[in-house]
């Protein structure tokens, strides 16, 4: 205890407790000199001898202090002070280290706040670890969402789960724009743990009710902050709902898109017969893992469930298994989701190791000139140990000032890249877009902290072991022999290498990016996009916006499908023909669909009122399907029979189809999917309940689509849920590659200008370096041009062993991309052959001004330079 008590007070009262023991030595010496006295010496002879067998002083107090246990704090914190000092004597190279370290911490800040917002941080929820979302598939390979009876079973106490809510999710227009919602059974907040910011939440009670509780953040945006919001109505698809409450700040939704309000769960459904049923799968569920209960066991309670309720069921469409994916943060943390952020990790991680490559550099060719310094130190008995703890002390009391400037970068990156985001986005789709709230927390502190110490520490150790690895007698006079400086060349050019090669990487995969995103801007989809227009309308008013329709000026042809071009979200079906069988996506369209978007009719018809209006199993397929179901065969007059797993399938009707017309190939899911999608048409009336209507338009396609949402708006209010223009969705699928490509380019130039500095510094230092030598081969009559080249020519060598690194690892990198997009090329010749050729010009610039400098050394002062 009294030894813990020393070491408490060395850490806080050290100068006071450095007194004392002087005192007590100067007391000890003091009693032994008395009793020499007392035997009869003189008073000098006396201390003399109680000095001789007290030993060194020095030495007495060195073995005290590390008596107190606190000797190696004490030394960092000497460490500490001196590096200070040194930083302070240099205020330009420790700003310039500080700068570097701070850019390549920030950059990579940037790229953790966004992983850190949708994957890392939770909901702000109650135990949000124990939400778990579920779905199940039928032994045909079907996945299926929940009806009514199988909820409230699933909800039920017996089932071992803790509670479940049910929801679906919609949007719709909410004054002048479009608003995420979800419709939620009566436990929603309850179950979450969310707590009104005013007003009440949903309750048991409001089931029947045509109420409505909005998020903070639309309150905010788009009430303005209206403390009078409770009580309002709103209207929604046409009915008037009451607001009753703002949901806590903070709380969105359990998904990657925040959602602005939520209703009860009955009342947005277009068919009470069909609620009151039970019977619709429509209901997606979330549940709560019951306490010791893990997502397994989870599973098996819900299938034992699922198996009693589809006895009835074909066999194909019983259950087969059971899908629980965490609802704790907005991307699940799988192994897919951490693949789907690795790419943006390692390309903001490399900028990181560019900054350490630059910042290991510069402290390497500053460990040789202190290489006397620390001969010295080693020649008065120094460990070498002592010195690297000293050496990477200076790089890592940078920490502070680096995460300062740090964590204000990636503040700023990611606060100008949601500004560049929403100011590039095509106007219609901006209303569109919601993100999580990029907002930075303890995790990115941590992170910023954590990256700052990682790269001040490895900066800072392998320049601190290359420096004190040093012969003592010829440090101490200056003769440093030739293996070691060729070592650290070496060192040095190693790492300039690596940080050419990682530049060329990103400039190569910018330049990918570039063209590719330039080839979807050209691509041609098969469709007609520039004059139609894509309406939603609300199912309960679907004949009156058609009459709306039919009844405007601006409006051509009008046509009518179940899902639109570029939807992600096709449906698919399996059928099986004489020779094979497959899962095709499919479309219900009317009549009118294939002349409104301009696809071809390449073989037999197209549809005819007749087939819409007899719901006749007639199907045309596209050019691919026709392909692939019949290779070598005539497809015209072909049947297909489909496979249905229950029969409440939108598709029950048809058995088998006859197949009369191919139609051209045309852009289906994506478009970078290209034009090459197998996919089956089946008649539908204009007038059924299919999801979009396409109207071509006359004149100004903009001018023609405010027309009509004004005259929609006054004929059938609430009618529409969402009007567009459809070469706004084409300018949405090519939008991410432009991101992507704005971000590799942007990442290109600050790891081709950390190169170059880096680059720079080394090449002036080496020349520094080698004064004395060019002044000799200047004075025995080498030509300006002869150095010149000399200096100039390992840098190049170092640009090209570095570029042609990165040419060969962007090959397996335009692999990736080109399995990932319909299109990309393996082998960009354009783009690989203009990084390559910027990066060698970029480090050939770097290198030319301290290489011409040295050409016009003059040789009288270079021979005098020590």
């Amino acid at each position: 205890m009294r030894r813990w008590l020393i070491r408490i007070r060395a850490l806080f009262t050290g100068r006071r407790l450095e007194g004392e023991l002087s005192e007590e030595l100067v007391f000890h010496l003091e009693m032994q000199a008395r009793k020499h006295r007392d035997a009869g010496m003189s008073a000098s002879d006396a201390a003399a001898l109680a000095r001789r067998q007290f030993g060194n002083v020095e030495l007495v107090k060195e073995d005290a202090r590390d008596v107190r246990g606190v000797r190696a704090l004490e030394d960092a914190l000497q460490d500490i002070r001196y590096a200070i000092r040194s930083s302070a004597r240099t205020p330009a190279f420790t700003a310039s280290l500080v700068i570097t370290i701070g850019l390549g911490v920030g950059i990579s800040a940037s790229a953790f706040t966004v992983f850190n917002a949708y994957v890392l941080r939770p909901f702000d929820v109650r135990d949000p670890g124990a939400l778990q979302s579920m779905n199940w598939m039928d032994r045909s390979g079907h996945y299926h969402d929940f009806n009514r009876r199988e909820f409230e079973a699933i909800r039920h106490p017996a089932t071992g789960l803790a509670d479940a809510f049910a929801f679906r999710s919609f949007a719709l227009r909410l004054g002048p724009s479009v608003a995420s919602g979800d419709a939620v059974s009566e436990n929603y907040f309850q179950m979450l743990g969310v707590q009104p910011g005013f007003g009440r939440l949903l309750r048991g009670d409001d089931a029947s009710r045509r109420v409505v509780v909005i998020s903070y953040a639309a309150w905010l945006t788009r009430f303005a902050g209206d403390s009078t919001i409770v009580g309002r109505r709103l209207l929604l698809r046409g009915t008037p709902f009451e607001v009753i409450g703002v949901a806590q700040a903070g709380f969105a939704g359990l998904f990657k898109k925040p959602r602005d309000f939520w209703v009860p769960l009955d009342a947005m459904h277009p068919d009470a017969a069909v609620v009151r049923s039970g019977d619709e799968r429509d209901l997606s569920l979330i549940g709560r893992l019951a306490t010791g209960m893990s997502a397994t066991q989870g599973r098996a309670v819900v299938a034992s469930l699922l198996r009693s309720t589809t006895t009835d069921r074909p066999d194909s469409g019983r259950v087969a298994r059971v899908f629980f994916e965490s609802r704790e943060s907005p991307i699940p943390r799988t192994v897919g989701s951490y693949a789907a952020f690795a790419p943006l990790v390692v390309s903001f991680g490399l900028i990181l190791l560019l900054a350490c490559a630059n910042v290991a550099n510069v402290l390497l060719a500053r460990g040789l000139e202190r290489r006397r310094e620390l001969g010295i130190r080693l020649a008065l008995g120094a460990a070498r140990t002592r010195l690297v703890r000293q050496l990477v002390t200076e790089s890592v009391v940078l920490i502070l000032p680096a995460a300062a400037v740090g964590f204000w970068l990636a503040w700023a990156v990611v606060g100008f890249g949601e500004r560049a985001l929403f100011a590039t986005l095509p106007p219609d789709l901006a209303p569109f877009v919601r993100f999580v709230p990029l907002v930075p927390d303890w995790r990115v502190v941590a992170f910023t902290v954590a990256a700052t110490v990682a790269s001040a520490f490895v900066c800072g150790l392998a320049p601190a072991l290359r420096a004190t690895r040093l012969s003592v007698v010829r440090a101490t006079r200056g003769d440093f022999d030739d293996q070691g400086l060729a070592a650290r060349r070496n060192s040095r050019g190693a790492l300039i290498v690596a940080q050419v090669a990682a530049s060329a990487l990103l400039l190569i995969t910018a330049g990918i990016l570039v063209r590719q995103a330039g080839r979807l801007g050209r691509m041609q989809t098969g469709l007609r996009t520039a004059d139609v227009v894509t309406i939603e309308p609300d199912a309960k008013q679907r004949a009156g916006v058609l009459v709306a329709l039919r009844s405007n000026a601006v409006v051509d042809t009008l046509a009518s499908a179940t899902v639109l071009p570029l939807d992600m979200k096709f449906p698919t079906v399996s059928i099986s023909t004489e020779s094979s069988s497959a899962d095709v996506a499919y479309n219900r369209v009317s009549a009118s669909y294939f002349g409104v978007l301009g696809i071809g009719i390449v073989g037999g018809r197209s549809f005819t009122r007749a087939d819409e209006e007899d719901g006749s199993p007639t199907v045309i397929v596209s050019e691919a399907a026709a392909r692939r179901l019949w290779p070598r065969a005539n497809p015209l007059g072909r049947v297909l029979r489909l496979r249905l797993s229950q029969p409440s399938d939108p598709m029950s009707r048809y058995q088998s189809a006859r197949v009369v017309g191919v139609a051209r190939d045309v852009v289906v899911r994506s478009i970078d999917d290209g034009t090459g999608t197998p996919v089956l048409y089946f008649a539908s009336p204009i007038e059924a309940e299919t999801c979009c209507l396409l109207a071509r338009v006359r004149g100004n396609p903009d001018a023609a689509k405010r027309t009509l949402d004004i005259a929609l708006d006054h004929t059938v209010p609430g009618g529409v849920e969402r009007i567009d223009r459809l070469e706004t969705f084409v300018a949405g699928a090519i939008y991410p590659f432009r991101v992507a490509y704005w971000v590799a380019l942007c990442l290109g130039i600050v790891a081709l200008a950390l190169t170059v500095v880096g680059i720079y510094g080394v090449v002036a230092y080496l020349v520094g370096q080698r004064t004395r030598e060019i002044g000799i081969r200047i004075a025995l009559g080498a030509t300006p041009r002869e150095v010149l080249t000399l200096v100039m020519r390992q840098s190049v060598r170092q640009a090209v062993v570095g570029t042609t690194i990165g040419l060969v690892l962007s090959l397996g990198l335009a692999r990736v991309i080109a399995s990932n997009v319909q299109g990309a090329p393996t082998f960009d010749v354009v783009a690989l052959a203009l990084a390559a050729s910027s990066v060698v010009a970029a480090c050939v610039v770097a290198a030319f001004l301290p290489s011409r400098r040295a050409s016009g050394v003059d040789p009288t002062t270079a021979l005098r330079h020590d």
